[in-house]
């Protein structure tokens, strides 16, 4: 179910985008990469500490023609449940209800899905990107035997102590995905069920999507008059994906 709710009084911070940059510390980039497993790790651009990219297969599409058509998704709380305590292992990633058919509808509908999330539990030592890089591979396991592709993951192992770019509500990690997919930022959905996953797309001018998954109910009642203006509504990641669907096949005005 779709619901709306009215423009923001106090538009949120916008004046987020690094304003420290550093060159990242190779020592620390060179043990990621050392405990990365067979997922593809690779640093990012303009930012310090750098973003992190992980995805499943060789290559990662990058668009040279035209602007693709992009959804970002938030993980935790978004695609598979939340946990107080982080979720640490594979066994604890669990997709939340519907969230595998929308990803595979988002797909079918043309859409280059792509995944941003804050992972602080690296940063804090509670798991590794060993760890991270196994859920991911079930979740492309499980998004796949659906019919969907999730086209990249962008995570960032920060804590807020680190002063990074891609940590969310920073846009680090969403500039870096929209310039990596030649999409046009006004035209990016961004779905999460935080204040700081609405911040971050609207920092660059794009669309924002709370879903009541996750923190998203708490979200609502404690920050709805901080969303950023436009900000749309959804119950789950599937009536999301459902509404996206029925844009697609609404007919075009002469």
């Amino acid at each position: 179910m779709q619901r709306k709710i009215r423009p923001a009084e106090n538009p949120p911070l916008q004046e987020q985008a690094g304003k420290h940059r550093q060159p990242p510390p190779k020592r620390r980039t060179r043990a990621l990469q050392a405990v990365a497993g067979t997922g593809a790790l690779s640093r990012g651009t303009g930012a310090f500490p750098p973003i992190f990219q992980y995805n499943a297969t060789p290559d990662l599409p990058q668009s040279k023609g035209n602007a693709m058509k992009l959804i970002i998704l938030d993980r935790d709380g978004v695609i598979n449940q939340d946990r107080d305590d982080f979720v640490k292992s594979v066994d604890e990633w669990i997709p939340v209800e519907g969230s595998m058919d929308a990803v595979a509808f988002l797909t079918q509908a043309g859409y280059t899905v792509a995944v941003a999330t804050n992972q602080s539990g690296i940063g804090r030592k509670y798991f590794t990107v060993q760890n991270l890089t196994e859920m991911h591979a079930k979740m492309h396991r499980l998004v796949r035997q659906a019919g969907g592709e999730i086209n990249g993951i962008w995570f960032c192992p920060h804590t807020d102590a680190d002063n990074c770019n891609c940590r969310k509500p920073k846009p680090g990690m969403i500039e870096d995905i929209i310039g990596r997919f030649n999409a046009q930022a006004s035209e990016t959905w961004l779905v999460g069920d935080s204040l700081r996953d609405l911040q971050a797309i609207d920092a660059v001018g794009g669309k924002p999507a709370l879903v009541l998954t996750g923190k998203g109910k708490k979200t609502l009642s404690q920050h709805g008059h901080e969303l950023p203006e436009h900000t749309q509504v959804f119950d789950t990641l599937l009536d999301f994906s459902q509404y996206i669907m029925q844009e697609n096949t609404a007919p075009q005005a002469d």
